[in-house]
C-alpha cells in the first residue's frame, strides 16, 4: 500500500479535486482518511529523523503505547550506539513500563533490524532483551 499527501491550497480548484478522489474512492478503491493532529505530529516528528528512522517510528509507536514522545527519545538515544547500548536502553525502558512487554521480543527487533538501527541478529537481540516476569497469584481458600 502507498501513501500519499495530498494538500489543497487552490480554493477554487478543491471541489474538482475532491470530486476526482471521490471517482478514484468509487471505482478504483482509493482509500481516503482525514489526517489528524496526532498525524500531523508525526509528519513534523519525521522531518527531525533520518529516513530509516521515521520509517521505524511508524512500526514501533504502537510497541510505545503510541506515545510519540518516548518513540521519539529512544530513536534518538539509539542514534549511532552501539547494539549493547540499544538492549540495554529497551531492557531500562521495558521495565519502566514505556515498551509493551510482548512487543520488545521479535516485533521491535524486526523493526530497528529493517530499518538499520540495529544490525546484529535476532538471536544475540532475544540473549539480551529481559522481560520481567509477572506473578501471578491464584485466589485459593486454605483448608487446615
Amino acid at each position: 500500500m502507498r501513501t500519499f499527501e495530498l494538500i489543497i491550497n487552490d480554493k477554487e480548484r478543491e471541489n474538482e479535486t475532491l470530486s476526482l478522489l471521490a471517482y478514484l474512492q468509487k471505482y478504483l478503491g482509493v482509500q481516503m482518511r482525514e489526517i489528524t493532529s496526532m498525524d500531523e505530529k508525526i509528519l513534523e516528528a519525521k522531518t527531525q529523523l533520518s529516513q530509516d528512522e521515521g520509517n521505524a517510528l511508524d512500526k514501533i509507536l504502537p510497541m510505545f503505547k503510541n506515545e510519540l514522545e518516548h518513540a521519539l527519545n529512544f530513536l534518538t538515544s539509539i542514534r549511532g550506539k552501539e547494539p549493547k547500548y540499544i538492549t540495554r536502553e529497551v531492557n531500562l525502558l521495558v521495565r519502566e513500563g514505556v515498551i509493551d512487554k510482548e512487543s520488545c521480543k521479535t516485533p521491535l527487533w524486526r523493526a530497528l533490524n529493517k530499518n538499520a538501527l540495529y544490525p546484529r541478529g535476532q538471536i544475540n537481540w532475544l540473549n539480551q532483551i529481559e522481560v520481567p516476569k509477572t506473578l501471578t497469584y491464584l485466589n485459593a481458600d486454605w483448608k487446615n
